[in-house]
This record gives C-alpha cells, structure tokens and sequence, in this order.
C-alpha cells in the first residue's frame, strides 16, 4: 500500500471536507450502516507512467460518474450503482479527481515503470454514520488509496464470448460452454 490516502468526511450544508492523511485505519463504529447494511460505493482505476516518464490517469471523469451514478454510458445501464442508487450525498466530479490526484502525486514513487504494472487507487464512498436499522447513513466517508500492481494475467488470456438474455422471470448471463449463472429470478430458477 502507499504510505498515503486521502479522507473526506461529509458535512451537511457544507459538503466534503478531507486531504491526505497516512495511510492506515478507518475509524468505524460497529453500528457503522456500511458495516450492517453494506452502504457503500467502490470504484477502482489505475494510474501508469507514459513513454515521457508521466503519471497519468486513464478517464477519471468516467470513474467519478459511475460513483456518482449521474449519466449513463454506451456499455453500461448505471440505474443500479452509485451514490444517487444509495441515498448517498454525491461526491463532486473534481473533489473525486483531485482526491485521486492527490494519493498518486505523493505516491509517484510507487509507480512502475512503462510496462511494469501500474499504481491501482480504490475509491470508496461508505456509510459510516451510526444507523442500527435499514436506511441512510447519517454521516459518510470518502476515501482513496492505492498499491503498486503488476499484470493480472501473466499470459495471454482467450476471451469468453458472453450472451446476455432478460425476461420478466428472470436475467441470467451464459457461457459459450452451456454453463449460466443466474442474476436475478424467481423461485427455484434464482439458485445458482
């Protein structure tokens, strides 16, 4: 991990306040509505030196709207994901880019090299405010942080070829090879 993160805490009618900080715990109490009820958004991108020797960072505005849940793209339906989803307060496109920006500038040095793996940072939006029944949290956290990776696949990796299908009943997602995985259904059919 990178010696730094970036923290944020949301303030009602005043909104994120936060900066980098060293890496390490999370304070979190066990009635945290994250820990109870899994409010929480996570989003994951990576920053890589160029052939110039930057670090750049590959469509960060694409990762802050997926958090957000604002828009929706050309690949993916976002109706289901994001802070809006959630009933959380929206982490604004720029605080979310400078966040970023800010763990991978303090972190240069964990950077690979050119086609040696990348810096991998880890948005995450949680409900930490103390809640023991179902719905919102009262307060939030937002947090960045990142680790040097390398390849995930060390070899070539042969594409499966994917075939989406939806029904009033049920969506299921299924393999080439004849095995599917069930998403969303009823009865006996929901089971894996």
């Amino acid at each position: 991990m990178s010696q730094v993160m970036y923290t944020a805490q949301f303030i009602p009618g005043v909104g994120w306040k936060g900066g980098l900080q060293p890496y390490g715990p999370l304070p979190i109490e066990p009635s945290a509505q994250v820990l109870n009820y899994g409010q929480s958004v996570f989003e994951g991108m990576k920053a890589q030196r160029s052939a110039k020797d930057r670090v750049v960072l590959f469509r960060p505005e694409e990762n802050a709207a997926r958090m957000q849940a604002a828009r929706q793209t050309e690949l993916l339906d976002l109706r289901s994901v994001g802070a809006a989803r959630l009933l959380m307060p929206e982490v604004p496109a720029e605080t979310f880019a400078l966040a970023c920006m800010a763990v991978v500038a303090a972190s240069r040095d964990y950077v690979p090299p050119l086609g040696k793996g990348s810096f991998y940072l880890r948005p995450l939006l949680l409900g930490t405010g103390p809640i023991l029944g179902l719905g919102p949290a009262p307060s939030y956290t937002f947090t960045v942080f990142g680790a040097a990776v390398g390849a995930y696949f060390k070899v070539r990796v042969r594409s499966s070829w994917l075939e989406i299908e939806a029904s009033a009943a049920q969506e299921t997602v299924a393999l080439r090879d004849g095995l599917a995985f069930f998403v969303h259904g009823q009865g006996e059919d929901a089971a894996c």
